[in-house]
């Protein structure tokens, strides 16, 4: 019944499944269902952990083509650190820009040190799709 379920749902969702075709017709679907239930594997942060005497922190430094990119990035920086109250250690030296992120009320890394090291790769992600 779970394979009737999975072939229903996929005929739904795909224009090419004919459901009068035998299982062995539709050996190339039943694959890729096969494959859409593979766990899905976790994307490796290049984010950096470091360990020192007051805790532990995330560091990353960015790379820049110029300085309106540097400048678009900071500004985006600045804003959500603000309405989070939440404020990163910044360095500025050429084009890289390094980054400290570390909650103050613990010694671990934080959901809000991730969720802002996320929303800073976005950030850097978008300056890709500025004019140069």
């Amino acid at each position: 019944m779970k394979y009737l379920a999975k072939l229903i749902e996929y005929r739904n969702n795909s224009t090419t499944f004919d459901m009068s075709k035998s299982y062995n017709e539709n050996s190339r679907l039943v694959e890729n269902i096969n494959k859409l239930e593979q766990p899905i594997e976790p994307v490796k942060s290049d984010w950096q952990e470091v360990n020192h005497h007051s805790g532990v922190y995330l560091e990353k430094i960015y790379n820049f083509k110029n300085t309106k990119h540097i400048k678009y990035f900071l500004s985006e920086c600045i804003d959500k650190s603000e309405s989070l109250a939440y404020y990163p250690e910044i360095f500025v030296k050429e084009h890289d820009v390094k980054i400290y992120l570390k909650s103050e009320f613990t010694n671990q890394v934080s959901d809000e040190d991730i969720n802002f090291s996320k929303f800073l790769n976005e950030v850097y992600e978008d300056i890709f799709y500025l004019n140069s």
